[in-house]
């Protein structure tokens, strides 16, 4: 019976008897927990978002203040929720969304090993005994046991299965002191707009500098204070250098070149 029930626990659960769910956990690339601490909040307990998980999903949560720092994908049984909500507050996230798709369920017998026990077996046995003062007749009864042996019992089961999809984010610090995520440019756009340098604005948070200037998705800055933005990195940290500054932005947006002053916030 006991083998019974631990087998039967590898087959419900991915913890028991094999991998948990955080082996299926994937960082963002280059998101460390140094870069975390200098731009998120830490949170007690992280929140659950209904939001489905498809093209473009952790723009949505950015918009929201929310920022991706790694993803989880695996097939397994039903209810592993709560594993990966501990896994959550384990690393630091603020934000988990968690999407659940049925992919069939798994039907097959499994063999469990049992003993079978010996049984009793009566002995009779009579005889004469011979001795000086005469000859005994005997009869005696005697009890043993056979020896067990060992069967396989064979039990079926079945086990629905699901593709869990999983995104982990932090909250963002409040105010923001710009309020924007970026992307590299692609060379094709370098080409035709004849630029080196700069950064594609790949999304804007609401509701902070960034949104109160007009910035919007694909917008391209080449320039800041007249100075070439050369690096995410390096305007990551002159904007950390001016945070309650006003500073000119130069962009490019559908070809045209326009200016934009803004007033960083400041978090620190």
């Amino acid at each position: 019976m006991r083998n019974l029930l631990l087998t039967c626990l590898c087959l419900l659960s991915l913890s028991a008897c094999g991998p948990t769910v955080s082996s299926f956990y994937r960082p963002i690339p280059g998101v460390t927990p140094e870069k975390v601490l200098k731009v998120a909040n830490t949170c007690l307990e992280p929140e659950l978002f209904s939001i489905q998980i498809k093209k473009d999903y952790d723009i949505e949560m950015y918009k929201q203040g929310y920022g991706i720092i790694g993803t989880m994908d695996f097939n397994g049984p039903a209810g592993q929720e709560g594993a990966i909500m501990r896994f959550a507050k384990k690393i630091g996230a603020c934000a988990v969304i968690i999407n659940t798709n049925y992919s069939g369920t798994m039907t097959a017998t499994m063999a469990i090993p049992q003993y079978n026990p010996g049984t009793t077996v009566q002995y009779n046995s009579t005889g004469t005994l011979n001795s000086p003062r005469g000859t005994t007749t005997y009869n005696a009864t005697t009890t043993g046991q056979t020896p067990g042996t060992w069967s396989n019992a064979y039990v079926p089961y079945s086990v629905q299965r699901f593709q869990y999809a999983c995104g982990f984010f932090v909250k963002f610090k409040e105010p923001a002191v710009l309020g924007m995520c970026f992307n590299t440019i692609p060379d094709n756009i370098k080409k035709s707009l004849n630029i080196e340098h700069g950064l594609m604005v790949k999304a804007v948070r609401n509701n902070t500098p960034a949104d109160a200037a007009g910035f919007m998705a694909d917008d391209i800055i080449t320039n800041v204070n007249n100075e070439v933005v050369l690096t995410q990195d390096a305007f990551s940290q002159f904007l950390q250098t001016n945070q309650g500054s006003e500073v000119n932005f130069t962009i490019i947006r559908d070809g045209k070149e326009l200016e934009k002053k803004v007033i960083l916030g400041k978090n620190t």
